[in-house]
């Protein structure tokens, strides 16, 4: 908010079901004679989910702003710049069958591993505006079967690591074999790594090998 007005909120309202898909918006547009009403539908996401904001009235408080009351409100506390009220509309029930998912991967040794070139596009993936927001907190879930064997070089002499945005070039890929005979696949996993160290992106490795592979994760963040 600009200096000298005071944020508030009444009531926030999010309309929609936590399981219903998220149309991809297109580029046409579709003149009308008159205005389309918007028609809401489907429970209100945000009420009772819990906020957070910058500052707030003892009188107008932060959870005044989804209580499902349109007659109390939340304001912050003074009208400096900056001030904020969020809320939370993540569903903890989705947390637990992703975590269902990963438990059931069966384990497996498929003998290949570019870890660096897929967290390569992760990273440009979540720091893309147009896919993830500048503002939220990030991770990345690694699933990996087997150390890094493999890497990407930005030129068919395969004497530097790819590290910009992109499609990888097959021809460009430098292959090991199925061990990382001079260290050049784990080093391109870690150049790669430290990238979402400095974006403060937090990675989270989870290993369903049936090699014991946990050291090489940690080699590959360097905090």
């Amino acid at each position: 908010m600009p200096s000298g007005a005071w944020a508030s909120i009444f009531e926030l309202k999010v309309f929609g079901s936590s399981s219903q898909s998220i149309a991809t918006p297109t580029n046409t547009l579709v003149p009308t004679s008159t205005p389309t009403p918007m028609i809401l539908s489907g429970a209100n996401l945000a009420m009772g989910k819990t906020a957070y904001a910058s500052s707030y009235q003892t009188i107008n408080p932060i959870e005044s702003g989804n209580d499902g009351n349109s007659n109390t409100r939340w304001c912050a506390i003074s009208g400096d710049t900056g001030q904020w009220w969020m809320v939370d509309l993540s569903i903890a029930s989705n947390a637990a069958k992703l975590k269902s998912n990963i438990d059931s991967i069966a384990q497996n040794n498929n003998g290949l591993s570019n870890m660096g070139d897929a967290l390569r596009r992760a990273y440009y993936a979540l720091n893309d505006p147009m896919q993830a927001s500048p503002d939220a907190t990030k991770y990345i879930a690694a699933l990996a079967g087997s150390a890094p064997n493999k890497w990407t070089s930005n030129n068919s002499l395969k004497n530097s690591y790819k590290t910009s945005s992109g499609n990888a070039v097959v021809s460009f890929l430098a292959v090991d074999g199925t061990t990382d005979a001079n260290g050049s696949s784990l080093s391109y996993a870690s150049t790669i790594g430290n990238l979402f160290v400095q974006s403060n992106i937090e990675p989270i490795f989870i290993n369903f090998s049936t090699d014991n592979i946990s050291l090489f994760f940690s080699s590959t963040i360097n905090k």
